[in-house]
């Protein structure tokens, strides 16, 4: 990391990755020409051999290797000021090593980030491609100002039971300048597309559940709150249907609004049409880590709301729509790992 070159040769890497906070996994990055200066750079400053500490990065457990807050990602133009961390299991680091090697103190809970660029090798998570990526191409930094921070992907269960995951980055409407604006994907079984010959129209897709809003209030992923939060969303309705929803991307504290498709749902379950207590649908929401850090769950609870007449007074768990109740476009007020506390999530769905 002394070397000018090596420090550009990063930068021009992690800008040109398309991941989630533009991240590189370390193992593939050291077997790739860039990781090459690196690790002849690295080899030469300990005086261990070359082959030697190939071997010692190819066995270290999977590492992301990035940037992990946005500013320095948006200002740091591969100069000196740098220190590099290491987060394992989501402890959070105390501690980095700056450009002279020596171990200096690293406090993250703080307003405002820390001056020098925090490069992290932490703990490998699981990462899609952003939504409304930067143009590619060579620049002074890492991120540009324009650069997509969300990213995520949907996971579609046909009813042979296989599945297939697709990117979000890759359901965004060409033609659209909005930035959240992504087609409605319908998780469908086999019979649901398709017209059959002799010209017909195709079926109607089924209604679909969308996740249109989402709140943060410090909600902090690895100890660090200059973090990214990774939310999936596992839906399962009483008649079958499943679908699983992750979204990548979004800040310790903020308001987003969005448009994912979650879940298809059954006709009953719409603004029209009278519920259907056998067609409820649950929506379990946790915020994942890398392994094995345990997932942060959201409970939603009914108190100091009215809950309907079948539903336990007490009820804490995963978001129910369609319990006897108007819940199209509520909102849902969540809670991380009990249902005490304060409210941490605040999620709207809508069809």
């Amino acid at each position: 990391m002394a070397v000018p070159e090596v420090r550009a040769a990063i930068r021009d890497a992690m800008r040109a990755s398309p991941l989630t906070e533009h991240k590189l996994s370390l193992q593939q990055f050291a077997a790739s020409p860039a990781g090459a200066q690196l690790l002849r750079a690295a080899a030469s400053a300990t005086g261990m051999g070359l082959d030697g500490l190939r071997v010692t990065v190819a066995e270290l457990p999977e590492l992301d290797f990035y940037l992990p807050v946005r500013q320095h990602r948006l200002t740091w133009r591969a100069t000196d000021d740098y220190i590099v961390a290491v987060n394992l299991n989501g402890r959070g680091v105390t501690g980095g090593y700056g450009r002279d090697g020596r171990l200096v103190a690293l406090d993250l809970f703080q307003p405002v980030p820390p001056s020098h660029a925090i490069l992290m090798l932490q703990t490998a998570e699981t990462k899609s491609r952003r939504i409304h990526p930067q143009l590619s191409g060579r620049g002074a930094t890492i991120q540009d100002a324009d650069d997509g921070e969300l990213s995520g992907s949907l996971v579609i269960r046909q009813s042979s039971g296989a599945t297939e995951t697709i990117d979000l980055a890759d359901l965004v409407t060409s033609n659209s300048n909005q930035r959240n604006d992504l087609r409605p994907l319908e998780q469908c079984f086999e019979d649901c597309g398709g017209g059959g010959g002799g010209g017909g129209s195709p079926p109607p897709p089924p209604p679909t559940v969308y996740l249109t809003y989402i709140h943060t209030s410090g909600i902090v992923d690895n100890n660090n709150p200059f973090e990214t939060n990774e939310f999936e969303f596992n839906s399962t309705a009483t008649n079958g249907t499943t679908g699983f929803l992750r979204i990548e991307g979004i800040p310790s504290s903020t308001n987003e609004a969005r448009h994912d498709a979650v879940i298809a749902t059954v006709p009953s379950l719409g603004p029209n049409n009278p519920y259907d207590t056998s067609n409820k649908i649950s929506i379990d929401v946790k915020e994942t880590d890398g392994w094995p850090n345990p997932d942060d769950h959201f409970y939603f609870s009914y108190p100091p709301l009215q809950p309907p007449p079948s539903m336990d007074p007490n009820y804490c768990g995963a978001v129910p729509l369609g319990w006897e109740i108007n819940d199209n476009g509520r909102s849902w007020n969540m809670k991380e790992d009990s249902c005490g506390g304060t409210q941490d999530l605040t999620l709207t769905f809508g069809w």
